[in-house]
């Protein structure tokens, strides 16, 4: 996008990346709330001023690789792409460290979105478990890359999406691995300290409908501007 400029692309700027718009696009239309850059006469200025904006596309290489293999299982699929994304995160991370002094902040607002394939928990508890089992693992690996560079990153993530229509909301602990490595305790199993989960609030203050509940933080999550 043209009010975005961008320190690093991990894996390099494809040669014709399709135009950003705000259906679609939604990590671009994130980092424009963030990091728009300033007086460019249309849209709007970004809430940082002189951010550096790195970007992470989320790869569909072990989503198809999966399918090649005959995984056709909508929830392993989603798990699937899901995990590529957080092994992409590790790998940028690696790649491109911080100088001495610096601070990231790493948004990670995507969760697996339960709800758009119909799965919730309590149906089927062979599910159940397959599901819980990936989103432990996964929470795993968050958790290492976080202690890892804890004195030097935030991680800050959605409470997830699943809870529209629901007299009483989900919780943002199996919304995402992210969601379980910051929220989940047990005598046997110790939060991360810093990773932050935001639920959304609509425009009248109050939690909005489709946001998961039991984050750390609630910020304006519905018709935002970017």
């Amino acid at each position: 996008h043209g009010h975005i400029s961008y320190n690093a692309v991990f894996g390099g700027m494809p040669a014709n990346p399709p135009k950003a718009e705000c259906t679609y696009s939604h990590g671009t239309h994130v980092a424009g709330i963030a990091g728009a850059l300033f007086g460019k006469g249309r849209g709007i200025d970004g809430m940082v001023p002189d951010s550096k904006i790195d970007a992470i596309p989320v790869s569909s290489e072990v989503w198809l690789e999966g399918s090649n293999l005959g995984l056709t299982n909508q929830l392993i699929q989603r798990a699937m792409l899901f995990s590529g994304a957080v092994d992409s995160l590790i790998d940028f991370m690696d790649q491109y460290p911080l100088k001495p002094g610096e601070k990231r902040i790493v948004n990670a607002s995507l969760g697996y979105n339960w709800s758009a394939l119909g799965f919730e928990f309590g149906k089927d508890p062979e599910e159940d478990e397959n599901v819980k089992a990936h989103i432990f693992n996964s929470a795993r690996s968050v958790q290492r890359l976080a202690a890892k560079y804890k004195d030097s990153i935030l991680i800050v993530a959605a409470a997830g999406n699943d809870s529209d229509g629901l007299t009483a909301p989900h919780w943002a602990e199996f919304a995402s691995p992210f969601g379980f490595a910051a929220t989940h305790e047990s005598p046997t199993y110790q939060k991360s300290s810093n990773i932050l989960i935001v639920e959304a609030l609509g425009r009248d203050g109050k939690r909005a409908a489709f946001s998961n509940a039991g984050g750390h933080v609630a910020a304006p999550g519905v018709d935002i501007m970017s």
